[in-house]
């Protein structure tokens, strides 16, 4: 008798309808990665998360009448995973662990108290170095000096935006730096500048 019942309940899960996936890609060449797989034809995505990966014939088996929300008729046209660039310049990277890190922080008043806190543990340091404040965290990406000479007005204050190629400065580093408001920008580069200059 449960033998009976556990085939029934299994027949009956089997022709329910599949919760329908978010997009579906048929048609294609996806290139797995998966050396048991290395190659598909159709995929489909639910939240964020791939649910089917196989032939477009069994995908419309595995679909049992579902219907995807969007799909896509790749027509032999290849899909590969996601690339992540994730690389580390040697000796930056060596450098940076000796100073701030503000990797983590997502607001001014955040990163304004990190800065104050290294400052403070940290009296013995000619310079304020850090590194990895991210752009969005300020008004077009754009902190001002004052902001930091509020914070450190005594020594000079160098940090480097996450995205490896902006730094904002204090008015004592740029004092050393000889940058005032006539300086010219520097080649392939500029120097942010408010209304006064």
């Amino acid at each position: 008798m449960r033998k009976t019942l556990a085939a029934v309940v299994a027949a009956l899960l089997a022709c329910a309808p599949r919760a329908a996936p978010d997009l579906v890609l048929r048609g294609g060449r996806i290139y797995t990665l998966d050396p048991a797989q290395p190659e598909a034809e159709a995929l489909a995505v639910r939240d964020g998360r791939l649910v089917f990966v196989g032939s477009d014939a069994a995908l419309a088996e595995w679909l049992r009448g579902a219907r995807p929300a969007r799909v896509l008729q790749l027509g032999g046209r290849a899909v590969l995973p996601g690339f992540i660039d994730a690389h580390v310049h040697p000796l930056a990277a060596g450098l940076e662990r000796r100073q701030l890190d503000l990797g983590a922080l997502s607001t001014g008043e955040e990163i304004f108290a990190a800065v104050a806190a290294w400052a403070a543990a940290h009296p013995e340091l000619p310079w304020i170095l850090g590194h990895g404040w991210a752009l969005p965290v300020f008004r077009d990406a754009n902190p001002r000096r004052e902001w930091l000479d509020r914070i450190v007005p005594d020594r000079p204050v160098l940090l480097e935006a996450a995205d490896g190629h902006s730094a904002w400065a204090n008015s004592r580093a740029l004092e050393l730096a000889g940058l005032t408001r006539a300086s010219a920008d520097p080649p392939h580069g500029r120097i942010e500048r408010d209304d006064s200059g």
